[in-house]
């Protein structure tokens, strides 16, 4: 009996510590386009837009990515965490290039703290490389599939915008959609099966779908108002998306099916840019603050499928000190959880898991 009683406090107690760990737990990085100049406020932003990297959980740990004097926007996480993909026009046009990520067994960023002031990764432009390089032409909005093996684009090298696909490498460029519309801004499915994007094909813009393969077209949203950056639900049931239907800029969600629609933010500032968490429960965007809407910021709001009323949590929350209109621009994060990895297709040979994620948290081996 009492061994039956120890037995029954020790489960009890593991279970409490697994689930007070699971509710701890880190969350991964969230990579995001900024002209802050600094890691803290103390300098104005500078004219040109750079990569930055911070914690999902609480937005600290701030590390620059990139530094160059053109603009860096729109980054992308690989599958793994262990690259970025993100346009630039560091060569006088946009192009899609890619950059190597270096973190520690605990999945931080590998830093150095430099004499301005701020934190540089030890990786910054560390085997950079252009994936795109088509002289004259606009290539831009890159997303991996679950595989980590092919990265879908938006061109204009055919005259209008068109999804393009590509092997991760650079190789292998071919037209998806090749459409007279202005289709743009793809991404994939956390399962590597469909592609969201943005298109007027049918007179504004609107969400579709299709297969990766491009086949099976599909309209999800069908209103007069612009609609834009879709992002994928985990389960794939929901997309997020940035409209302007309201009169200013909102997130709102759309289950694919029965096609209800949900305004996420609801306020007079304007949102944009969202990014579901890996597990599902929590949204990030990017939104204007302050005075005259002069700053913008990435928000998080948690669990927010079942609270109506919460209001976000600011990850940044960088004071503008240079006055109305001269504030940081933090915008298009995206996010990377270690623990709630993308689907790898089953030709590939392996299954989505969430085990390497369990053993961080009980620090095995």
């Amino acid at each position: 009996m009492k061994a039956a009683f120890v037995a029954s406090i020790c489960f009890l107690v593991g279970l409490s510590f697994t689930m007070d760990a699971m509710a701890q737990r880190d969350k991964g990085l969230i990579v995001w386009s900024s002209n802050r100049h600094t890691r803290d406020a103390g300098l104005p932003p500078t004219s040109n837009r750079d990569l930055w990297v911070m914690d999902a959980n609480d937005g600290e740990n701030r590390v620059r990515l990139t530094d160059h004097a053109k603009n860096e926007e729109e980054p992308a996480w690989s599958p793994d965490g262990t690259q970025i993909i993100f346009t630039s026009n560091r060569d006088g046009r946009n192009d899609i290039f890619i950059i190597d990520v270096e973190k520690d067994r605990l999945g931080r960023i590998l830093s150095e703290t430099h004499k301005g002031g701020w934190n540089v990764a030890v990786t910054m432009n560390n085997n950079m490389r252009n994936l795109t390089n088509n002289p004259g032409k606009t290539d831009e909005s890159p997303t991996w599939a679950a595989n980590g093996q092919t990265i879908a684009f938006m061109s204009r090298r055919d005259g209008n915008r068109e999804i393009y696909l590509m092997r991760s490498d650079g190789g292998g460029q071919r037209n998806l959609t090749n459409h007279p519309a202005q289709d743009r801004e793809p991404v994939f499915s956390y399962d590597g099966k469909k592609i969201a994007f943005r298109s007027n094909r049918d007179g504004n813009d609107d969400i579709y779908i299709m297969d990766a393969d491009g086949a099976n077209v599909e309209r999800i949203t069908d209103h007069p108002g612009g609609e834009s950056q879709p992002t994928w639900s985990r389960d794939g049931k929901k997309i997020a998306f940035t409209t302007n239907r309201d009169g200013n800029s909102e997130i709102y969600t759309i289950d694919i099916e029965t096609k209800e629609e949900r305004n996420i933010t609801d306020n007079p500032r304007l949102e944009s840019g969202p990014m579901w968490s890996a597990d599902g429960e929590d949204i990030i965007f990017s939104a204007t603050v302050g005075e005259n809407n002069n700053q913008a910021d990435i928000l998080k709001i948690e669990d927010f499928e079942t609270c109506r009323l919460c209001a976000p949590v600011n990850l940044l929350n960088d004071e503008d000190p240079w006055g109305a209109g001269v504030g940081t621009r933090d915008t298009e994060p995206d996010w990377y959880d270690p623990a709630f990895p993308r689907a790898v297709s089953p030709s590939e040979g392996k299954l989505t898991t969430t085990w390497g994620g369990i053993k961080r948290l009980g620090g095995a081996k």
